[in-house]
């Protein structure tokens, strides 16, 4: 037998958390998944207890009934994609202290076995205080938060829709008005285009077609 092989009388079994105390004892684990929700809970005697659910909005107020039952006050749950936000919101809703946890912390807290599944993993560190949590807003700034996002995205994908019918048009031989152009460019630079210097009406800006245009002889389209 080559000493590599042969047993450290030395080595232990690691237990990270014998000298700690609980400081969250009503704390729960969740794992969220595409398909599948699992969540475990403290049981009797140092105990886990662990439940799978769906992902429909009656498995989510399960959820939240089940976690009642257990008197759960705080639960952890992993920032994966955004299969989170339906869950967080609705125990929040309800009433529970949630808490989201990135992946690099989870990374950072030794002493995982391969034999216990995530959820379970997630309530034993949130259980003794060990999880650090990630910032999330008031649900009014959250939702306020969300619409500047979706107006920004807007906003940044106007262009390029406007180029590309501008290109149809040219392919087909059909040439804008520069008073078109004008409008494109200040549509572009966030601002309502001047005609005569006067401003036009906010309803009657981002549709060409609908502007009261005023244009000379020569800038006019030929047939």
């Amino acid at each position: 037998m080559s000493k590599l092989s042969q047993p450290n009388p030395s080595l232990t079994e690691a237990r990270p958390f014998a000298s700690m105390s609980r400081v969250n004892p009503h704390a729960a684990g969740v794992d969220i998944g595409a398909q599948e929700i699992t969540v475990c809970v403290p049981g009797d005697e140092n105990t886990q207890l662990v439940r799978s659910f769906g992902t429909y909005t009656a498995d989510l107020h399960a959820i939240a009934a089940w976690l009642k039952e257990h008197h759960i006050e705080s639960v952890a749950m992993e920032s994966t994609g955004v299969y989170w936000i339906p869950l967080f919101e609705t125990l929040e809703a309800a009433g529970f202290r949630c808490h989201l946890i990135s992946a690099r912390t989870l990374r950072r807290i030794p002493g995982r076995k391969s034999d216990v599944l995530d959820c379970q993993w997630i309530q034993t560190p949130h259980s003794y205080g060990l999880l650090e949590s990630s910032f999330r807003p008031e649900a009014d700034l959250v939702a306020l938060r969300t619409l500047l996002r979706h107006r920004a995205q807007m906003l940044e994908h106007r262009a390029p829709h406007i180029l590309h019918m501008q290109k149809a048009l040219l392919q087909m031989n059909i040439q804008s008005p520069p008073s078109v152009e004008r409008c494109h460019r200040s549509d572009r630079a966030g601002h309502p285009p001047r005609h005569r210097g006067r401003r036009a009406r906010p309803t009657q800006t981002g549709c060409p077609a609908q502007l009261p245009l005023q244009e000379d002889e020569e800038e006019m389209p030929k047939p």
